[in-house]
């Protein structure tokens, strides 16, 4: 994939995908700003084979990703693509597709030597039931108005704003929030933490529901799990904590306070959904501060795991969860013969020296 920072012009070579065409994309580009919460976006052009993507939008995205490969010095910085960004301004691209895809996130592997995690995480959430964006790998160059530069192996991960609720639930009118912020920990609510990402009119009272249930007395057990079953499917949200633990992916809820979603489901009264996100540290030693790997000594921070797993019914679930989270794609063999077989088809896209190992990469 290909990217540069100049919308397109008569002189491309490959011409622009037509309105209502899904074939494919890629880039980089942009500015960068720490601090600012809403980073600008800039146009670019996507070009992949013979395929061109005019006037698409790019931007830098990521926390510690982002600012670490920033310092040290590294050209592979994450970025995301929305297809259709500009479309106000050049109606040629309106509801531009890449294979039928608005909006996709670029994430540099940080921290992943096999380069592998993410992807290999994504298929086995997948494969266990739990409702996770789906990711490919995606080799880079940059043209940025002097030739091409290959700036290394991307993870490409589709937006859970975009096609993911219709993918799964069959219907993507539902709110969906991204939590990340003071209150992502579920103890409060506030705006801040749980940006609507579909609907300009979410005003987040699923998700207030949702943290006044948690926070309701617990002395009659079944009485405060109808109330938490009201607003969230638990069940899903368990499965979900079990196959984490058994990844070890701990930039996650129980350690961190961002990296997931929620989704009010419409074809189940609208109660909240959990859509895990971002899984490059999965697959590792326990982050600082994780604790116990199966959540055990979680404590009140995380009300939506203590509570839960405090709750004999759902710490039964949760057991139950775990004993079929070692299965499928996570089974040794099964899953040593699906890493060999990545391993094998990007080898030869991580041995650029100027670009990988200036955030820590390794030879796969």
């Amino acid at each position: 994939m290909r990217s540069s920072s100049s919308g397109c012009s008569p002189t491309d070579t490959a011409p622009c995908v037509p309105n209502g065409v899904d074939p494919g994309g890629g880039g980089a580009g942009g500015g960068l700003d720490f601090t600012g919460s809403d980073p600008s976006y800039f146009e670019a052009t996507v070009t992949v084979g013979d395929l061109t993507w005019c006037h698409a939008g790019m931007r830098f995205k990521g926390n510690s990703t982002l600012s670490q490969a920033w310092t040290a010095g590294s050209e592979k910085l994450p970025f995301r693509l929305d297809f259709d960004r500009f479309e106000d301004t050049y109606p040629e691209v309106d509801d531009q597709r890449f294979y039928g895809f608005s909006d996709l996130s670029f994430g540099n592997n940080l921290g992943d030597a096999t380069v592998v995690r993410d992807v290999m995480s994504s298929i086995v959430l997948q494969d266990r039931g739990v409702p996770a964006a789906r990711n490919r790998f995606a080799a880079a160059w940059l043209d940025a108005g002097e030739g091409p530069v290959y700036l290394g192996l991307y993870t490409m991960v589709e937006d859970p704003s975009d096609a993911l609720p219709e993918r799964i639930w069959g219907d993507d009118d539902g709110d969906l929030y991204e939590g990340d912020g003071t209150c992502a920990d579920l103890t409060c609510y506030d705006a801040e933490s749980f940006e609507p990402k579909t609907s300009d009119e979410a005003d987040g009272a699923q998700v207030q529901a949702l943290v006044d249930a948690l926070a309701a007395d617990r002395t009659d057990a079944a009485a405060w799990r109808a109330g938490l079953e009201e607003t969230l499917d638990v069940d899903a949200f368990l499965q979900w904590l079990a196959v984490n633990a058994a990844i070890e992916n701990w930039d996650a809820y129980g350690v961190m306070a961002h990296n997931y979603y929620l989704y009010g489901v419409p074809g189940d009264r609208g109660r909240l959904a959990w859509i895990p996100w971002d899984h490059n540290f999965a697959m590792m030693d326990s982050m600082s501060g994780s604790g116990d790997p199966l959540y055990a000594d979680t404590d009140e921070s995380w009300p939506l795991i203590r509570y839960v797993l405090d709750d004999e019914v759902y710490a039964d679930t949760y057991r139950d969860a775990l004993a079929t989270a070692m299965e499928g794609a996570w089974e040794e063999d099964t899953f040593a013969a699906q890493a060999e077989s990545y391993r094998a088809l990007v080898e030869g896209y991580v041995l650029d020296e100027r670009a990988e190992s200036k955030i820590g990469r390794a030879h796969v």
